[in-house]
């Protein structure tokens, strides 16, 4: 038992990363790892390539030249089992699961998690990765806050390495990765390590949430959306504090974690009058988004110009093109967006203004006393779907007005803070609607119907499940 013990505590304290130009140090532990096999390596699971007779083997089943490195003072090369190529790569890469991961970091001390971010950091030293504490980090005016939780591990840090990898999205984008709680930050820590390895934690902003006074919602039903809600807003209250202390940012961005940098995945268009097609990460799509003067260089001129025009794109959702079945209710895709959009408006109306007023709850543009709470009905009444048409930008200032307008006369110096304030506040799911009605009702903003260059949405945006001849370009 306590040999096991032991080499149990061995493997544990093994490295802990694994990914493209670097080895398998990972594999050596046997703790649930899945291998994602290239085509006749011939992985088993829990293995690695353990000598350079194997590697040659495995290399020339795949029709390509091997090469066996003997790890010495070249700590971004250790020994392992490489393909050649224009960048030496693991032949088997392994992937491993969440649970596992946090039983292998559990026992792990701080000293030897120190020495593997400084071999990390020397690995990305060639990789275009400044840290921030480097000073050379720039300072952008856009920040996104991304709601995260384990089961999107995967998706958020491979958003991180697109993004890192692209000069003008860190000039443009500052992330801000929003946890329910400091253990699921920690995961993370652990999981970036394996996942990108030599991606220094500092190159984005993680914030813990504080929970809601209210307590925090039921997972069940619409439960888990009015979380990743509290979360997002509460990330970009975490923005305010820092703008209010100094900081540059003017904008954040309401995310869920499944994004992807679109240059790197979608083909460019209309160049000198025809398709142009580029293969995915070419140099000339990665110039075209991520060079100087590129179109990440542009986004906060696109949000300004947004902001100007005082319009949220939106579609009438269709009442035929789909039907929802809720265990024996059914519901057509505009029933059921239409519910939503009431729900929102409940919300927005359920505001008070500075000096106590309260708002009346209309029932129809009849009720209304003004354009903004008729222009909101209107929205309801034609189910116009205004998520994700657009990024889901929030101004700062406008935001903060937002807050106050929903806790009834408190005030963020009283309560120690934007990200405090925000605790008192039941945010609902599409929470970025509920952003566009509250500018709509105080700011002159309003809806644009685009249902004519579009076609009616089946269900949600427009974007999501495209018509037959929408005019998206």
């Amino acid at each position: 038992r306590r040999r096991r013990t032991v080499e149990a505590k061995r493997q544990r304290r093994s490295a802990l990363a694994t990914e493209e130009g670097m080895p398998l140090s990972c594999s050596a532990m046997d703790l649930g790892y899945e291998a994602q096999v290239i085509p006749g390596a011939n992985c088993a699971r829990g293995t690695e390539i353990p000598s350079p007779d194997v590697c040659n083997g495995a290399a020339e089943a795949l029709g390509v030249k091997g090469e066996w490195v003997k790890g010495g003072k070249d700590v971004s090369r250790p020994t392992g089992c490489y393909l050649q190529g224009s960048a030496p790569r693991p032949i088997c890469r392994k992937i491993l699961e969440l649970p596992a991961l946090q039983s292998a970091t559990q026992d792990v001390s701080e000293e030897a998690r120190q020495n593997l971010q400084k071999r990390w950091r020397s690995w990305a030293a060639g990789h275009d990765l400044p840290s921030v504490a480097s000073g050379v980090a720039p300072s952008p005016v856009v920040g996104a806050s991304i709601a995260v939780h384990p089961p999107k591990f995967y998706a958020v840090a491979h958003f991180l390495r697109e993004w890192a990898e692209c000069p003008a999205a860190r000039a443009a984008l500052r992330i801000f990765l929003v946890f329910s709680d400091a253990q699921d930050h920690e995961l993370f820590l652990r999981a970036q390590e394996c996942l990108n390895p030599g991606m220094p934690h500092d190159l984005w902003t993680a914030v813990v949430t504080m929970p809601p006074h209210a307590g925090w919602e039921s997972m069940k039903a619409a439960g888990s959306q009015e979380i990743a809600a509290y979360k997002k807003w509460h990330g970009v209250a975490r923005m305010m504090d820092e703008r209010d202390i100094g900081a540059g940012l003017e904008y954040g961005l309401l995310l869920d974690a499944e994004l992807a940098m679109f240059h790197l995945h979608g083909v460019r268009a209309l160049q000198a009058g025809r398709v142009a097609t580029y293969s995915v990460g070419s140099p000339e799509v990665a110039a075209k988004a991520c060079g100087e003067g590129g179109l990440w260089s542009q986004l906060r001129s696109r949000i300004r110009r947004m902001e100007a025009g005082k319009a949220f794109p939106a579609a009438r959702v269709s009442d035929v093109l789909v039907n929802y079945d809720f265990g024996g209710s059914n519901m057509t895709g505009r029933r059921y967006d239409t519910g939503l959009l009431e729900e929102i408006a409940s919300f927005t109306f359920a505001g008070q203004e500075p000096g106590g007023k309260r708002l009346k709850q209309p029932k129809s543009e009849e009720d209304c006393e003004s354009d903004g709470c008729r222009e909101i009905m209107r929205q309801v009444r034609d189910c116009l779907f205004s998520w994700w048409t657009d990024l889901p930008w929030v101004n700062l200032e406008a935001g903060k007005r937002f807050l106050l307008f929903h806790v009834k006369n408190r005030t963020a110096s009283q309560e120690g803070g934007w990200q405090k304030l925000s605790r008192w506040i039941h945010f609902p799911r599409f929470e970025h609607i509920a952003y566009q009605q509250h500018v709509v009702l105080h700011d002159g903003f309003r809806f644009q119907d685009v249902t004519n260059i579009t076609g009616e949405a089946k269900w949600g945006s427009y974007l999501e499940d495209a018509q037959q001849g929408a005019r998206l370009d």
